[in-house]
């Protein structure tokens, strides 16, 4: 089984367990700036900080303005079921007891894809680059190998190519239709 793992957003190198003491998931400035730092875990957590948590407290009030966001292979975030506790529960606490559904799960099916990711007002920015700032980098994409391998650096310049890409199908897919065709990694 593999990790949730990302892509460096500055290096574009896997951020992966073996190689994970300084991980740093980036601050928006609206909340607070600067980053979680620390030990990345190989299953989303950064120094015990979950970033699919973050994910979903930082774009709570994007998917409540924009309730034609479509994530990936699903509905319209509006017609799914936990739609309406997510966007006006006054904690994680009362969302999960009215729910039964973790906080973290809202963070993945906003965010676990790249296409979606790409589309969000607070993407998932890591890096190790001890001088990146959340507003200056891109955004990071999710590892193809699962945090369980390095990158040559000629796969490096694919993720690269394949960023641009998704986020030039991001763009024009907006927020209420799949990105089609759905990308694939090529190498």
């Amino acid at each position: 089984m593999g990790c949730f793992s990302w892509i460096d957003c500055v290096s574009s190198h896997p951020i992966w367990y073996a190689n994970s003491a300084n991980v740093r998931l980036l601050i928006p400035k609206e909340f607070g700036g600067g980053a979680y730092e620390g030990h990345f875990d190989g299953y989303g957590n950064v120094w015990g900080t979950d970033v699919y948590d973050v994910a979903a407290d930082w774009n709570r009030a994007f998917c409540l303005e924009h309730p034609e966001f479509k994530p990936l292979r699903s509905p319209r975030i509006s017609d799914l079921q936990w739609y309406d506790a997510y966007v006006h529960a006054e904690s994680r606490e009362e969302f999960e007891e009215k729910t039964g559904i973790e906080w973290r799960e809202v963070g993945i099916a906003i965010a676990c894809h790249d296409e979606d990711n790409a589309r969000l007002r607070y993407p998932i920015r890591l890096t190790t680059d001890p001088a990146a700032v959340y507003e200056e980098v891109s955004w990071s994409l999710s590892d193809p190998w699962q945090g369980c391998a390095p990158a040559s650096p000629a796969t490096v310049r694919k993720l690269a190519a394949y960023r641009a890409s998704v986020d030039r199908a991001a763009k024009k897919a907006g927020l209420t239709q799949d990105p089609v065709p759905r990308m694939k990694y090529c190498f």
